[in-house]
């Protein structure tokens, strides 16, 4: 059986501008015609033939898809900065938000060599991995607290051949921990410091659940997403605290941020005693960027 696959697209659109706007329809069904028929958006366009078309399996597929399951977990990848990252039910797909953060870093770091930046809470591996290639002979680590999702990170780095150092640690109760854990499994200095410490955490409250659409509240995982209303900040306080024992004299601090708690996060950090606490505007013009340096001093 032959399928003109402009007609299989429009299929495609048509069954999801039930769910979805206009033109994310379209993108989500060139990211599914690329998957089960390796055709590209000129194929599309020029109305390319397809062999053997199996209209049970697309609408298999299609179905899931009007069940609000993400693209990117069905055909197990999402694209970052600029590359594919895999991804399954683990990790947070990766956003242009958090593409936004990591360039910030890229362009205000792109200088300097030899740099030591961790991640924390680092999901698919997309921004130690992506900093990894784009920073000059960077020693990069990750942490997440999840072995299964640390897992995901470990395979992108393959993929993507970066030399990545993944530690197993729950930010949150790093005292003890942190010293066996990272200063011995990787024979690292009691003193060692990180030039940069970059984190984006889990940040929304359980209060605005309410305007988040299904496809992020039924699949993505919550406890890299929610935190409660009563300490927001939990995680920012936590990794403050971190970065006022191993940032580095004049290192920097990155953070994504909640649009709603940009001025709490950054009294937070002026109350700590970072310097430059500075908000920063993503390209919808929410505050989605904090940015920080160490104290004068050495701790």
């Amino acid at each position: 059986m032959q399928t003109n696959i402009k007609t299989v697209f429009q299929t495609i659109t048509a069954q999801l501008q039930t769910i979805y706007d206009k033109n994310e329809a379209e993108s989500i069904a060139f990211l599914l015609i690329e998957f089960l028929y390796k055709n590209s958006r000129t194929d599309v366009l020029v109305a390319k033939e397809l062999i053997n078309f199996d209209e049970k399996l697309l609408q298999s597929y299609i179905n899931r898809l009007l069940k609000h399951e993400p693209i990117q977990y069905i055909i197990g990848k999402a694209f970052f900065y600029e590359n594919d990252f895999i991804v399954n039910q683990h990790t947070l797909i990766p956003r242009s938000e958090t593409e936004e953060l990591v360039h910030l870093i890229i362009q205000e770091n792109k200088l300097r060599n030899h740099l030591k930046i961790i991640d924390i809470g680092t999901g698919t591996g997309c921004i130690p991995i992506t900093l990894f290639h784009n920073l000059t002979q960077a020693d990069v680590y990750g942490i997440d607290i999840d072995k299964n999702t640390l897992e995901v990170a470990q395979e992108n780095a393959r993929n993507l051949s970066a030399n990545i150092t993944w530690i197993n640690q729950d930010i949150l109760n790093t005292e003890i921990a942190w010293q066996s854990n990272f200063q011995v499994k990787f024979d690292m200095q009691p003193d060692m410091k990180f030039d940069i410490i970059v984190s984006n955490p889990p940040y929304v409250r359980e209060l605005e659940k309410t305007a988040m659409q299904p496809n992020v509240l039924n699949y993505e995982p919550a406890k890299a997403l929610f935190v409660s209303n009563e300490n927001p900040l939990i995680f920012y306080e936590a990794i403050a605290d971190f970065a006022l024992k191993y940032l580095a004299k004049q290192g920097k601090l990155y953070f994504e941020i909640n649009q709603y708690l940009g001025q709490e996060t950054k009294q937070m950090l002026e109350s700590k005693g970072f310097i430059e606490v500075e908000i920063i505007k993503d390209l919808h013009e929410n505050d989605r960027i904090c940015k920080a340096k160490n104290l004068l001093r050495v701790y």
